[in-house]
């Protein structure tokens, strides 16, 4: 049952990817989750979780140039966002950023600068983005040990919940995110060609108090 709704959904959103090729599209699933209904993922033997500081971050650009950009280093020295990784002895092996308060745009997109969604996180919230784990650490269940452990960081500075958003047919993500006791709260869309644009966006505030400003690309008055 569960392979057949895998497939169900990966057929619902051929359509979507097609459109994506030649025109705006976007689908923006939220999840949210209180620290203590997250499952507990324990780090992997050999790997350091490290926070990144700006002579890090500088010298992982040149090696990594495709990973971390100039935005990067620029939320990180302006104190916009906070970054981590995985070090397996020098190698990385994952990141994954963390911001709160005011998300802007920039750091909530799917790549297309139309899509960005500006979000805004109650006190005692922390916002995931820009996670990867490096294709030879793949299946050893990174994203949720990254998670666990960015949990325990930020528990002991005074926050209790977490929130991320993911790309609506990134069907590995939305699993993985299930799998972690992360719960889905709504579903933003946006869709655009030429002039042409439409974008829906679930009911606000949403749970926990989340709330959301509009699309970049959502020019309608």
């Amino acid at each position: 049952m569960l392979r057949l709704m895998r497939f169900l959904t990966r057929i619902v959103y051929l359509p979507y990817r097609v459109v994506r090729r030649f025109a705006i599209a976007n689908v923006c699933c939220f999840f949210a989750a209180e620290f203590s209904d997250l499952e507990t993922t324990d780090l992997l033997d050999g790997l350091v979780f490290t926070e990144l500081t700006p002579s890090i971050l500088i010298a992982l650009r040149k090696t990594y140039p495709e990973k971390f950009g100039s935005e990067h280093l620029d939320l990180l020295e302006k104190g916009q966002a906070r970054g981590f990784a995985f070090f397996d002895g020098e190698l990385l092996a994952s990141s994954i950023w963390m911001a709160q308060g005011n998300i802007p745009g920039e750091i909530n997109h799917d790549g297309n600068h139309a899509t960005q969604l500006p979000l805004y996180l109650p006190n005692g919230m922390a916002y995931v983005f820009s996670v990867f784990v490096l294709p030879e650490y793949r299946g050893r269940r990174l994203y949720a040990s990254m998670i666990s452990q960015l949990t325990k960081l930020l528990s002991s500075q005074g926050f209790t919940r977490l929130m991320l958003t993911t790309e609506g047919s990134n069907h590995r993500a939305l699993r993985s995110i299930r799998r972690m006791g992360f719960q889905f709260l709504g579903r933003s869309m946006l869709f655009g060609i030429g002039g042409f644009t439409i974008a829906k966006y679930p009911p606000q505030p949403m749970s926990g108090g989340i709330q959301f400003g509009r699309y970049v690309g959502d020019q309608r008055l």
